[in-house]
């Protein structure tokens, strides 16, 4: 795959025909701007970079699922609880009803996961 900055073109205008047209310049060897470079020996550090923006999207997720949960069933948690700490956990859990409680847990169970 090859990337490159396309300066502006005359003619007409359409997909198709720019795309033969880049097609041949790059055939020919004409392109002189390319924009896209090969990772190299940062590759692994971007791809790991990639992963860790992954697990911090999926635990702010899960953080807003449980916090989703609790408020759903009429349960307030105020600016400064501590919502996802082990030792009041089950403080949390005991104010929902029983058949959200599973819910609650598997989520805790996520985070819990996640956040290691």
């Amino acid at each position: 795959m090859v990337v490159t900055g396309v300066r502006e073109s005359r003619g007409p205008k359409s997909d198709k025909v720019d795309a033969f047209a880049l097609a041949e310049q790059l055939r020919i060897g004409a392109l002189e701007t390319r924009v896209y470079k090969g990772r190299g020996k940062f590759g692994r550090l971007g791809h790991v970079a990639r992963a860790y923006g992954f697990v911090v999207r999926d635990v702010v997720r899960v953080k807003n699922r449980l916090k989703s949960v609790l408020r759903s069933r009429g349960v307030g948690y105020g600016a400064g609880s501590s919502v996802y700490a082990k030792r009041e956990r089950e403080r949390w859990l005991e104010e929902l009803p029983k058949a959200t409680r599973p819910l609650a847990e598997l989520l805790y169970e996520e985070h819990d996961v996640l956040a290691a």
